[in-house]
């Protein structure tokens, strides 16, 4: 009975774990957006994660993300195209923002 006690807590507990870290796996065009950050170091500007908190932030929404996005890419001469510019803005949506879609 404990070797059965003990394999449904250890099934348990996976299971749990994976639940959980569903909630925090990107969408292929975010995972894109995320690349796209990375290399044009948007970081060195925008720094880490407090730099996102929605309430702090002038984007209200999924567009004003996209809004500042694309005011970046051109202020800073990135060159990406519109549909990068979205991927970009759904990686900041999904990994910071959270707002609906």
């Amino acid at each position: 009975m404990k070797c059965f006690n003990h394999s449904i807590m250890k099934f348990l507990s996976i299971s749990v774990l994976f639940i959980a870290t569903q909630g925090f796996a990107l969408s292929d065009e975010a995972n894109e957006g995320k690349e796209f950050y990375i290399e044009a170091n948007c970081a060195k500007c925008h720094g880490a994660l407090p730099n996102f908190d929605p309430k702090n932030n002038k984007a209200k929404d999924i567009a004003g993300i996209e809004s500042w996005v694309r005011a970046c890419d051109g202020a800073l001469s990135i060159g990406w195209f519109p549909e990068e510019q979205t991927s970009v803005a759904k990686y900041l949506n999904e990994s910071h923002y959270k707002f609906e879609k």
